[in-house]
């Protein structure tokens, strides 16, 4: 396994932390707004009385919260995911094209793959 520069190991602990924060953000103003959709639904449209206006309100809002925050912060801990593999396979296809010599060409590949074990002698198969 690698070993992470201190430099890289930065990166990598400001990104979860990061994630952290937005999703924390994204949480807040989320459960703020679905506390306000409740309570005008509950008190305009279905008529509640006002302690059970409060109680809706309340958990509405830290469910929402709670919610929107969980996936915001997987989802940015996906991309983050996503763009680690990505920079990892673009230096894997660079150190590729340098060391060409040692890859089989494609057409050499296929026609490994196509080949018949019982015709040997043409070394491709009918």
């Amino acid at each position: 396994m690698e070993k992470l520069t201190d430099v890289q190991k930065g990166i990598a602990e400001k990104r979860p932390a990061t994630c952290q924060q937005k999703s924390k953000i994204d949480g807040f103003y989320s459960g703020v707004c679905g506390g306000i959709l409740t309570g005008i639904l509950s008190k305009r449209i279905l008529k509640l009385p006002s302690n059970k206006v409060a109680l809706s309100v309340l958990s509405s809002s830290v469910l929402i919260g709670y919610i929107i925050s969980y996936k915001s912060f997987s989802s940015c801990m996906a991309d983050v995911q996503l763009q680690q593999l990505q920079k990892h396979d673009s230096e894997r296809r660079k150190e590729a094209k340098e060391g060409m010599s040692d890859v089989t060409s494609r057409d050499q590949f296929q026609e490994s793959i196509f080949t018949d074990p019982y015709n040997a002698e043409n070394g491709r198969s009918k």
